[in-house]
């Protein structure tokens, strides 16, 4: 069993997320509860992507433990990615500064969909060398992604 069988095959990718037809935003004064509504998402892809950065500094934990994080950190951004794709679905009928916002959170989905489809990758293919150089760097880009993002979403939610 390989972790790609555990996370899913697929791309990560917030850019792959189809819009929700059924559940369109209605109105631009839904996108602050949107992005509310992320908050948890993005402090749970937070706490994952943590225990992954500490997991690549253990040689000693299986794969079994990297795959666990990944899925998860997997299901919190493309609930994220899903919010987004509402989000930009009412993008152009706000003002310019919520618009920017909107931009700033969809850019910093985007990395953290990208370094979670690294980390995944490159888990498929080195399960036994989970310490290396490679993976730690990319469950530290995981860790930034996630921390830029949980900022973004609170001070945006914070602001609406």
């Amino acid at each position: 069993m390989t972790i790609k069988n555990l996370v899913l095959a697929g791309a990560v990718s917030a850019a792959m997320v189809l819009p929700l037809v059924a559940a369109e935003v209605e109105s631009a004064s839904d996108a602050g509860a949107i992005i509310e509504s992320m908050r948890p998402e993005a402090r749970a892809a937070v706490y994952h992507a943590g225990k992954l950065q500490t997991f690549a500094r253990n040689p000693e934990l299986n794969w079994e433990s990297h795959a666990l994080e990944m899925t998860a950190l997997r299901h919190e951004v493309n609930d994220m990615g899903a919010k987004v794709a509402r989000l930009e679905a009412v993008r152009s009928t706000l003002p310019a500064e919520q618009q920017a916002v909107i931009d700033r959170i969809a850019a910093t989905v985007q990395v953290l969909a990208d370094d979670t489809e690294n980390a995944i990758a490159f888990g498929n293919t080195h399960q036994d060398e989970l310490w290396r150089t490679t993976y730690r760097k990319d469950t530290d880009n995981l860790y930034s992604a996630a921390r830029t993002l949980a900022r973004s979403v609170k001070s945006a939610a914070t602001a609406a």
